[in-house]
């Protein structure tokens, strides 16, 4: 049986909420980096044998500051990047309400499986890139504890995934900017164990 935890990065550019941030690579505020310091000297005594980032700046910096005290190399892929937002990569949220509330409208309606235009992802196009990568690397480490360093809609994706009767919203509310969640991985199958925020 394997532990997996999956890490969101610290505070970054953009704040929560005012820009889809998606895969446009903005780096951690100072508050960021402070607050990755701080997981990082939480997670100091946990046994960590292996630790995974996105590709981004801001999941980077904050593995490198988990990974520092263990004196581990990050493994970074592409299949742990934040979700694409297409068209709406890097623009403000105000300003995507007014010019394409229409579009945001029809998302709001399927959120799950919703794909903005211009490439775009949809929750369950994020899991089937995420998922298998994890399970993979799981497979490969047996008895092993992972961390996968990402973002927001990544693990809200996982969650849904592999979570019986639960949605988005049941998972919104607790991936907060630094959080721990910590999954079994047994058998090809994650569970769910709990999550930790600061």
């Amino acid at each position: 049986m394997e532990k997996i935890i999956l890490v969101r990065h610290t505070e970054a550019e953009g704040g929560d909420g005012n820009i889809f941030r998606g895969q446009t690579d903005l780096d951690l505020l100072p508050e960021g980096f402070k607050h990755a310091k701080k997981v990082g000297e939480k997670l100091k005594k946990l046994k960590i044998d292996k630790i995974y980032s996105s590709k981004l700046s801001r999941a980077i910096h904050t593995a490198e500051a988990i990974a520092g005290p263990h004196k581990l190399d990050i493994t970074k892929s592409p299949k742990i990047n934040e979700m694409s937002f297409g068209m709406f990569d890097g623009l403000l949220v105000k300003d995507v309400k007014k010019k394409y509330h229409d579009i945001l409208g029809a998302r709001n309606k399927n959120r799950l499986n919703f794909r903005i235009p211009g490439g775009g992802e949809s929750y369950v196009d994020v899991s089937k890139r995420a998922l298998p990568f994890i399970l993979k690397e799981a497979k490969k480490n047996p008895g092993k504890t992972l961390m996968f360093v990402a973002h927001a809609s990544l693990i809200k994706a996982i969650l849904v995934s592999i979570s019986k009767n639960k949605g988005l919203d049941d998972f919104s509310g607790m991936i907060h900017y630094g959080c721990r969640v910590f999954l079994k991985h047994d058998n090809g199958k994650l569970n769910f164990q709990h999550v930790e925020n600061d």
